[in-house]
């Protein structure tokens, strides 16, 4: 149990703690065994003026390229985070294959232009459904340090604490480059017809149905809404929403707006080479043969 005061000799060499030594008034209540007020307490009738906490703000330069960045990786798998049920500082979490590091570090580049402190760790973890053969997979994970300015966009897409796509959600070229490398898809047919698609199972048919507006006003491109078989972990099946894009002058059209910001990593998207699981796999295969 912490004493309630200080002896004569305990508070003149916790004085010399603090002024000299610089060390705070937490540690030292900590070395003799008392309450941080009654540290301060015993140095103020020695006549100190204790030091003013220094609190650094969280806050960054917002500005308009950032803002698109966010909403382009929220479209995809991008998450912002806040501790529930009183927290007001969000932060913000994306998790990434270790073929997509380049990205992740063009994000990280992006954040720490206007202020936001990140980290970055490789992380491995399991995937596949129970009861399915379950692999382990390297991936990259950034996460930022809380910021009051993620507040506005947390309201935006978490209006009851879950992700929705806001209403007068803009979509400039940067957003779609970055929602493309997120959850874009690309495919090539045998006929050598290319198919993108948008991986939208996480929000509702009539949210994706207004993205599909949003690209038709932007654009002029016409997107479908298909209806996506998914088994869920639990085992049952669900049926969720796909954006598709098949006609070939708009699918060309989409690659020419996002590649002046490819980072790197996601020339297969762009119709160039495989993927790297496929260039994987065929790699193993010639390890066999």
């Amino acid at each position: 149990m912490p004493k309630s005061k200080l002896t004569v000799a305990d508070t003149l060499y916790a004085k010399q703690l603090y002024l000299e030594k610089g060390i705070p008034l937490r540690e030292i209540a900590d070395r003799f065994n008392v309450s941080r007020p009654t540290v301060g307490e015993a140095l103020r009738r020695q006549g100190l003026t204790l030091r003013k906490k220094t609190v650094t703000p969280n806050l960054f330069e917002v500005t308009e390229g950032v803002l698109e960045v966010l909403d382009g990786l929220l479209l995809g798998d991008g998450c912002l985070h806040i501790q529930r049920p009183r927290g007001r500082t969000p932060w913000y979490v994306m998790r990434q294959s270790k073929a997509q590091r380049p990205w992740v570090d063009s994000v990280r580049e992006t954040f720490c232009q206007v202020g936001i402190e990140c980290s970055l760790r490789e992380v491995t973890v399991n995937v596949g459904l129970p009861g399915a053969l379950e692999s382990c997979s390297e991936v990259v994970v950034l996460q930022t340090k809380c910021y009051r300015d993620f507040g506005p966009v947390y309201s935006r897409w978490y209006p009851s604490h879950t992700k929705r796509v806001p209403t007068g959600l803009k979509i400039t070229d940067r957003v779609l480059a970055h929602w493309f490398w997120g959850d874009g898809t690309f495919t090539r047919r045998k006929n050598g017809q290319q198919l993108l698609g948008f991986c939208t199972h996480g929000f509702t048919f009539e949210e994706v149905g207004l993205l599909s507006d949003i690209l038709l006003s932007t654009y002029g491109w016409h997107c479908r809404v298909n209806r996506c078989k998914r088994l869920q972990k639990d085992g049952r099946v669900v049926f969720q929403p796909v954006l598709r894009l098949n006609r070939q002058a708009e699918v060309k059209e989409l690659l020419s707006v996002v590649r002046p910001y490819e980072p790197g990593c996601f020339q297969y998207k762009l119709g160039v080479g495989d993927p790297p699981s496929r260039r994987r796999r065929k790699h193993e295969r010639c390890k066999e043969e």
